[in-house]
C-alpha cells in the first residue's frame, strides 16, 4: 500500500460546484417547461375538436374530473418533486463553489438532498396507469396501480453513495476544525 496523503483539491470543488449549478438550473428550466409545455401541447391537439374549450377549463378537466386525472396529477406531483431535488442539487452546488466547499453549510444540503431524493425514490416506485375497458370503445378507463422496485434499487445506491460522501465531508469538516484549533 501507498502511504500518499489524499488531499481534496478546494479549487476544483469550487469548478464542479458551478457546473453542478448549472446543471441544475438547466434541469429546473426543461422540467419547468414540461410542466407548463405539455398541457399547452395536448390543449392544440385537442383544440381542432373541441374549438370552444377554453384553456383553464381543459386544464381543470385533465387534472380533476377526466377519468385519466389521477394519472395526470401524479405525473405533475413528480414533476413538482424532481424540481425540488434539482432546487437541492443547486443549492449544494452553491455550497460547493463558495469559498469554503468543505464546510458544514455542504453538509447541510447534503442530508437535504438526501431527503429529497428518498421522496423522489418513494414517489417512482409507484405509477398509476389507465387501460380501456374494452378496444372497440375505449370510452370507460380502468385505473391501475403499479409497484416498481428498479427505482428502489437505484436509489438505495445513490443514497448509499451520498452517505459515503456526507461521511467523507464531515472527516474533512472536523479535520479543518481540530487544525484551526491548533493553531
Amino acid at each position: 500500500m501507498s502511504d500518499a496523503p489524499y488531499a481534496i483539491s478546494q479549487a476544483q470543488l469550487r469548478k464542479d460546484g458551478v457546473r453542478l449549478r448549472h446543471l441544475a438550473a438547466i434541469g429546473q428550466i426543461f422540467t419547468v417547461l414540461g410542466i407548463l409545455g405539455i398541457p399547452l401541447i395536448l390543449y392544440a391537439i385537442q383544440l381542432p375538436a373541441a374549438p370552444t374549450l377554453g384553456f383553464w377549463t381543459f386544464l381543470r378537466k385533465i387534472l380533476i374530473t377526466d377519468p385519466t386525472a389521477m394519472v395526470n396529477s401524479y405525473a405533475l406531483m413528480k414533476a413538482c418533486v424532481i424540481l425540488v431535488m434539482l432546487g437541492r442539487v443547486k443549492h449544494l452546488g452553491d455550497a460547493l463553489s463558495s469559498n469554503e466547499p468543505l464546510a458544514s453549510d455542504t453538509l447541510r444540503h447534503l442530508k437535504w438532498l438526501g431527503y429529497a431524493i428518498a421522496l423522489l425514490i418513494a414517489m417512482m416506485c409507484f405509477s398509476i396507469e389507465i387501460k380501456p375497458d374494452s378496444m372497440i370503445q375505449p370510452v370507460n378507463f380502468t385505473t391501475q396501480w403499479g409497484v416498481s422496485m428498479t427505482p428502489l434499487y437505484l436509489g438505495a445506491i445513490v443514497l448509499l453513495g451520498l452517505s459515503i460522501v456526507r461521511r467523507i465531508v464531515s472527516q474533512a469538516v472536523a479535520l479543518k476544525a481540530e487544525t484551526q484549533e491548533f493553531v
